[in-house]
């Protein structure tokens, strides 16, 4: 089992501020945190269950900065 190793790789981690089961409920960034080394995490505001749908604008920008130092 691996269970206990954390995920080596960066992480992006999105979610919607206004969605009551998961941006209300709890700490999104501190869950991924703990299971992965490099994790960076964005709240999307204005925004709940389905954020490439709800806020394209912000989930386009931020895949593209994210990936923008990804070296493959």
């Amino acid at each position: 089992m691996d269970a206990d190793r954390l995920i080596d790789c960066p992480v992006l981690t999105m979610w919607g501020e206004d969605f009551s089961a998961v941006g209300q409920a709890y700490d999104v960034l501190d869950v991924w945190k703990r299971i992965a080394r490099d994790v960076r995490g964005v709240p999307i505001a204005r925004c709940g269950h389905l954020c490439q749908e709800e806020r394209p604008d912000v989930v386009n920008r931020e895949l593209l900065d994210f990936l923008a130092a990804w070296n493959g």
